[in-house]
């Protein structure tokens, strides 16, 4: 109940954000509320004092509403899990008030330091685990008081290698030719790909199998990981030359001796014979 100078009664009432609402218009808010309207008798106020135009004065209220110092808040992050090195995660205030407050303010490291901004979210990238601490400040009776804090927990970057091989480069032409490749950091579910002189063959596997090489083709493949936090995910492999010899010219019949037996004869082919009783060296001879 606030009283004009005419004794003249006005009824108000304060809401929970420190205003009021009332029959006229409000002239000043929190420190000092001034009253406009119509009073009883009919005069028309404006919240002035006595002459001049002989208006009606009201009396003002000086309304000192509760300082309340913000609560500690609760913070969410998303993702909940841990992140690779770079990944935007996105910190939110829970629970929590921030009565006489006006903002919630973040900072990292350290509660009050390294300030990063306010609002009641915030997206972080860290590249190393870090931790994240928030509370409300800003307020002319607000003392800035505990934070909230919350850690976004960074996994370690891996890096992918590949690494390919075969049993020997220099090869005859139409030969079945193997290659291998070993990985490291490729996850649970590697992917391959072979590549001759760049151009995509094979399939997805570890090994490649081919019988149509031709002199000077370069073999390689790339590797895909899927593993967590691989970076780069694609590596590529060392180049394996390949050297592939017309072997035409070689024998390829089965050659039979007496002390040899019968023999496939094929380019670096061993001969095996069964020894001879005094011989201390033997002689062969293809035509």
């Amino acid at each position: 109940m606030i009283n004009s100078t005419n004794q003249d009664t006005l009824d108000v009432v304060i809401d929970i954000n420190c205003g009021w609402y009332h029959t006229g218009v409000i002239k000043e808010m929190r420190d000092k509320i001034c009253m406009t309207g119509q009073n009883l008798n009919g005069q028309i106020g404006d919240g002035t004092f006595g002459a001049p135009n002989n208006k009606n004065a009201f009396l003002c209220a000086t309304y000192a509403p509760p300082c309340l110092n913000p609560e500690i808040p609760t913070i969410n992050k998303f993702p909940i899990n841990n992140v690779c090195p770079g990944t935007n995660t996105t910190l939110s205030i829970n629970t929590g008030n921030l009565n006489s407050a006006a903002e919630w303010r973040w900072y990292a490291d350290a509660c009050g330091t390294n300030y990063l901004g306010a609002g009641n979210s915030i997206m972080v990238n860290p590249n190393v685990t870090k931790t994240y601490f928030v509370r409300g400040e800003i307020g002319a009776c607000v003392t800035p008081g505990s934070c909230a804090s919350i850690t976004v927990n960074v996994n370690a970057s891996i890096t992918p290698t590949i690494s390919v091989s075969t049993a020997a480069t220099t090869v005859c032409q139409a030969a079945s030719v193997t290659f291998n490749a070993v990985i490291t950091n490729g996850g649970a579910a590697p992917n391959y790909q072979w590549k001759i002189n760049g151009s995509n063959v094979g399939t997805n596997s570890a090994t490649y199998t081919t019988s149509t090489l031709t002199n000077g083709q370069i073999v390689t493949c790339v590797l895909t990981s899927n593993a967590n936090c691989a970076s780069p995910s694609v590596a590529s492999s060392n180049a394996l030359n390949m050297t592939v010899n017309n072997c035409s010219g070689i024998p390829s019949t089965q050659l039979t001796t007496t002390f040899c037996g019968i023999q496939n004869l094929a380019l670096n082919a061993a001969i095996a014979c069964n020894a001879v009783a005094s011989a201390t060296n033997y002689d062969f001879e293809f035509t």
